[in-house]
Order: structure tokens, then C-alpha cells, then sequence
């Protein structure tokens, strides 16, 4: 294809235009449906919370809407899968993106992984259904496999991955941090005892004890007993042997 032919080509069809962030808002997914309407995108693929809604925006357009199934781990049980896929279709969705159960694939149980397909498909009702493989898990030979047993039991085409980016947690960055939040838990101290971390260490160590050691254990509970945190200490000590 010429440049000239390539900048006269609308990319808008070929775009399935996605908000899958666990923090997308009402404005998001509206924000998202215009702008597919304005540039003509193929779909849009939103979480399944969010279909619904993105059907009132989109109803008397031609965008179709896309949600995905077991999202993001593919590790939920194929009942729910089956039942997200009808919730979806009831609230309006076109498309069905499934991601593949990964760790039954690595065990090599294609039957389960063929049943649990079918099933999605069938509750799709004639809707195209997308295979989401996960491609970066597994080697040349292992997606193959898995397109294969995408199509065979009855999907419309495999897809290599969908994972969401996700946004770092500061929480654990600062111990006031970690404090604050626990005080705003209601009766956190009635529910649960804080310790320190030496007090902790010396729980790990009597409940990993054995009548060999426990002299050895008790000296190395008493030597991580400080100001400092026992996990510090015996960083400190190691870097120095």
C-alpha cells in the first residue's frame, strides 16, 4: 500500500477503543463512548459494570461494545464466567473477550479449557467471542496450542494479551502511611493485636521451633531484639559476612 493510500485509509474502524482501569468513572466511560462516536471506532471495550451504561451512550450509534470475562487473571471458576457472559449480553454487550484460564492451560488440561470456552460462547448467543491467551506467559509452541483450542471450540479468532496497566501502590512506601490507614479501620485494635517486628520475629521463631534448635533460635530472637527491625538487622549482617 502506497503512503499516499495509507493516509487516505480511516484507522477508525480498525480501533477498539478501551478503558479497563479499575478506577474508570462514569465520565470516563461517557468520555470514552463519545470519542468513538466522533472518530468512527470500531468498539469500545469497557468492564462489565460499565456495559450497561455504555449501551444508553452508544445505542443509536454503530460502535459496538465489547466487555471482558474472567478479567483480568482468567483464573475465576467457569460457572462465573458463564454468568458474566449472560449478565453482559443482557446489559447490551456485542462482543465477549475471555481470558483463558492460564494455569489450567500450563497443566495441560485442554478439556477443562475447551468446556469452559464452550460454555462462554454459548451464553454469547451467536456474539463474537475473542480469546484472550495471554501470550506473554507461554513459548511458540504453547500459543499455537492455545489459538487452536481458541478456534476449535468455537471462537472467532484468538488475542494475544489485555492486561491493564496498573498504577503503583504507595501505600507501603511510608509507615505513617501504613498507620493512618489502619487507624481508620473501625475497632482494628479489638479485631487485630499490632506487633513489632521484633515481636513478630520471635512468633516466627517459636512456631518454627524444634527441641534441636531452640537455644540456637532463642539466642537469634534475642540478638534481632533492637531498635532497629529484625529484617534490617539481619540485612545489616549478611551484607557484612
Amino acid at each position: 500500500m502506497l503512503m499516499s493510500d495509507m493516509s487516505e485509509t480511516p484507522l477508525g474502524p480498525y480501533i477498539d477503543h478501551t478503558n479497563l482501569q479499575p478506577d474508570a468513572s462514569a465520565k470516563d466511560i461517557e468520555r470514552l463512548c463519545s470519542e468513538a462516536v466522533n472518530h468512527q471506532m470500531f468498539a469500545v471495550c469497557v468492564n462489565g459494570c460499565w456495559v450497561q451504561h455504555a449501551w444508553t451512550h452508544l445505542a443509536e450509534s454503530d460502535v459496538t461494545i465489547a466487555t471482558v470475562i474472567g478479567f483480568p487473571l482468567g483464573a475465576s471458576d467457569s460457572d462465573s464466567k458463564r454468568y458474566e457472559t449472560e449478565v453482559a449480553v443482557d446489559n447490551g454487550a456485542h462482543e465477549i473477550d475471555v481470558v483463558m484460564n492460564l494455569g489450567r492451560f500450563i497443566d495441560g488440561d485442554h478439556r477443562y479449557i475447551t468446556r469452559e470456552l464452550r460454555d462462554v460462547i454459548e451464553a454469547a448467543e451467536d456474539r463474537r467471542v475473542k480469546v484472550i491467551i495471554e501470550t506473554g506467559y507461554f513459548n511458540d509452541e504453547q500459543i499455537a496450542t492455545a489459538c487452536k483450542l481458541a478456534v476449535d471450540a468455537g471462537a472467532q479468532f484468538p488475542q494475544t494479551t489485555i492486561t491493564p496497566r496498573r498504577r503503583p501502590s504507595k501505600l507501603a512506601e511510608s509507615e505513617d502511611e501504613i498507620r493512618t490507614f489502619l487507624d481508620s479501620i473501625p475497632d482494628y485494635n479489638d479485631v487485630f493485636d499490632r506487633k513489632t517486628p521484633e515481636q513478630v520475629q520471635v512468633m516466627l521463631d517459636e512456631f518454627l521451633l524444634t527441641e534441636e534448635d531452640a537455644e540456637e533460635v532463642s539466642t537469634e530472637s534475642q540478638r534481632y531484639s533492637s531498635d532497629k527491625s529484625a529484617v534490617d538487622t539481619a540485612f545489616e549482617e549478611l551484607l557484612a559476612s
